[in-house]
């Protein structure tokens, strides 16, 4: 196999500094309207994400944890090309609202 190839499939890991927190978004689920209407989310302020890894400076979370994160957080294209991951966002660590959590019936 040429070397060039072999380049290609070297995927790198990331890890954010200070306060800086990565994330993959979680898909959303439709909403649908007891009507039957889809309601459109792509213009939601925030969004479900689990945090892969963060800076040395954030507190509070838990590589896993899943969180309410603002919608304006840095998507780069770099990002998926070293990691060869979709979705991947980073953000500062003021940009992630709350942890989500299941409720106990």
């Amino acid at each position: 196999m040429p070397k060039a190839a072999e380049a290609k499939k070297v995927k790198f890991s990331v890890h954010p500094r200070h306060s800086w927190v990565l994330v993959k978004k979680i898909t959303p689920v439709e909403k649908v309207t007891d009507g039957g209407l889809i309601v459109d989310t792509s213009q939601s302020r925030s969004f479900l994400a689990t945090v892969r890894e963060f800076g040395s400076k954030v507190e509070g979370l838990v590589v896993g944890d899943t969180v309410i994160v603002s919608a304006f957080g840095m998507e780069m294209e770099d990002l998926e090309e070293l990691t060869g991951e979709k979705g991947l966002l980073m953000l500062r660590d003021e940009e992630v609202y709350s942890t989500v959590e299941k409720a106990e019936e």
